[in-house]
């Protein structure tokens, strides 16, 4: 679970990066805001599945939470 976050955080990234290259070079134009804000999901994704993650492990070891 942990290795499908981190891709979804890096295509996310990477996405994001594009969407601010694009603001870059086109400004005042929506189309790298648009992009940027597609990237908005996997990263998002990603932070959900790495705190999932973290929640399982926690659990497995038999820990409390509090």
């Amino acid at each position: 679970m942990r290795v499908s976050a981190l891709r979804l955080l890096l295509i996310g990234g990477i996405i994001a990066l594009i969407g601010v290259v694009v603001m870059i070079l086109n400004p005042g134009r929506g189309a790298g805001v648009a992009i940027a804000w597609v990237a908005v999901l996997p990263t998002l994704a990603g932070l959900a599945l790495l705190v999932a993650s973290a929640v399982a492990r926690r659990a497995g070891e038999g820990k409390p939470f509090a």
